[in-house]
């Protein structure tokens, strides 16, 4: 392959990707309410309870993908490739959670697993990246009509007061 040809390739590619990251940027908008996952650790967490580990004003990079899904991985190489994203996540002022939304609960010999084990080896050990066991889809917490889903907003904006239960303070007293 000629050095052009290369370059060629590489532009198309980085088009292609730019293009894909513009279409499925969910630009100005947070999920609608929280949702359980499972971290790749195997830790139960939500949303919000990630979000409260991060400061108001973090930068959150919420993505949802299929493991199987071409443009997903594409999408995952983008956001890897991109070293201001990382250096923010190392300082602490930005968290990347992605998340693989399923129907159900797994079987355990299911190759969507099996894939999806196979992304949570590949994706930064800096992420949080979980499987929502069907929770997104009971909570409509976000909805799309496709894979990758990649949404933007800061911690703050999804954190409310209204979120906090004050009738277990007052119990406390």
């Amino acid at each position: 392959m000629s050095l052009i040809s290369y370059i060629s390739s590489l532009l198309r590619t980085l088009v292609a990707v730019v293009a894909l990251v513009a279409v499925t940027e969910a630009r100005g908008e947070t999920p609608s309410c929280d949702f359980s996952f499972e971290t790749r650790e195997g830790r139960q967490t939500t949303l919000l309870g990630e979000l409260r580990a991060v400061s108001p004003d973090a930068a959150v990079v919420l993505l949802l993908f299929d493991p199987d899904c071409g443009e997903c991985h594409a999408l995952e190489q983008s956001l890897m490739a991109d070293s201001q994203l990382a250096d923010s996540v190392a300082a602490g002022q930005a968290t990347i959670i992605a998340v693989y939304p399923c129907d159900g609960v797994s079987e355990a010999d299911d190759p969507n697993m099996a894939a999806y084990r196979r992304v949570c080896g590949e994706l930064p050990s800096g992420w949080t990246v979980g499987i929502d066991h069907g929770s997104l889809f009971e909570t409509d917490a976000c909805v799309w009509d496709n894979l990758p889903l990649l949404m933007r907003f800061r911690a703050g904006e999804m954190i409310r007061t209204e979120d906090v239960d004050i009738t277990d303070r007052a119990d406390d007293n």
